[in-house]
């Protein structure tokens, strides 16, 4: 699997519990999983960002961290493609 620039690591606190049978909702195991998942992450020094706040920040967060990545991939890209890489 190919290194990612950046995980996006969705915070459980503001987001209502909606069950569906097969996960757990409770509050703790919830907080729990998301620190999980944040040390794992940092533990095998990936970078990542955490998306808080109502769905429309979480988006703004998203696109904000995504679209500079997106941005130097394209201009690499271009570049290489010119350069008959």
């Amino acid at each position: 699997m190919p290194p990612r620039a950046v995980y996006l690591v969705t915070d459980h606190d503001g987001v209502p519990w909606r069950g569906d049978g097969m996960r757990e909702g409770d509050l703790a195991v919830r907080a729990a999983m998301t620190g999980w998942f944040i040390d794992a992450l940092t533990a095998a020094g990936h970078s990542w960002v955490l998306l808080t706040g109502t769905l429309e920040q979480r988006l703004h967060i998203a696109i904000r961290t995504i679209d500079p990545l997106l941005k130097s991939r394209a201009r690499f890209g271009g570049a290489a493609a010119r350069a008959g890489v």
